[in-house]
């Protein structure tokens, strides 16, 4: 699958991946999980999602609907009759739900921070320095970081939080277009309240044919955990990086 018809299908893979074939959903998800690019639009679309749905779900229910359902259940004669009249009120309360609803929606302000949302969808596409990187994280999450300056920002396709090994980790992806190909660098900032820095010091870096792994300790605080895809990092960085003493 290419990325085009990737994200064609992203639309009927949210919110319910059931509108889609299993065949398709099984080509989309592998196509997701070797694609930075459509990856990180996922990601932040998601987070978009989020808050909307989250005011859509605010909507409160009418006040003694539910009492004023039971009680005209309850006056009603026969099971026959009760059957009927629950499936007749069980539609007449959905669609009165709808209307109202959208009614409430459509009059009742909803809160929505517009920054937040904006910065969201945009942070990505933007080129930012790793001072910036750090005021997003701060600014967010609430987490301090510090960026690896080695690398080129021009570069950075996509950063937010991750989840490593069930911990919340920033994460940072760059993109370059080779001739071999399109390459990728994964970096997670690993923070040693989380994570033990002596031991992947000690453990070394496991690699593979298609993709490098390299840890760098040069803070006492946190690490950068590197995957990347390519035969060395030096496409990613702006400047050469010393070794750590």
């Amino acid at each position: 699958m290419d990325c085009r018809t990737a994200r064609l299908l992203l639309d009927f893979a949210r919110p319910i991946p059931a509108e889609l074939a299993a065949d398709e959903t099984r080509d989309l998800e592998t196509h997701l999980a070797g694609c930075v690019e459509c990856d990180g639009l996922v990601r932040a679309e998601r987070r978009l999602d989020e808050p909307l749905g989250q005011a859509m779900r605010a909507v409160p229910l009418p006040i003694g609907l539910r009492d004023r359902l039971l009680t005209r259940l309850d006056a009603e004669r026969g099971a026959w009759q009760r059957r009927w009249v629950f499936r007749s009120l069980a539609a007449a309360a959905a669609l009165a739900l709808a209307v109202w609803g959208i009614s409430e929606l459509a009059h009742r302000p909803v809160s929505l921070d517009l920054e937040a949302l904006r910065d969201e969808a945009v942070h990505q596409q933007e080129a930012p320095s790793a001072e910036k990187v750090e005021e997003w994280f701060s600014k967010h999450y609430h987490v301090q970081i510090t960026a690896p300056n080695q690398f080129n920002y021009d570069l950075l396709a996509f950063y937010g939080m991750a989840d490593l090994e069930g911990k919340p980790t920033p994460e940072l992806v760059f993109i370059q277009h080779a001739p071999q190909g399109v390459l990728y660098a994964r970096v997670y900032i690993l923070s040693a309240k989380q994570f033990d820095l002596n031991h992947l010091d000690k453990q070394g870096a496991p690699g593979s044919a298609s993709h490098s792994v390299e840890f760098w300790h040069e803070h006492k605080d946190f690490g950068y955990l590197i995957v990347y895809r390519g035969v060395s990092l030096a496409p990613f960085l702006a400047v050469v990086r010393e070794p750590a003493a």
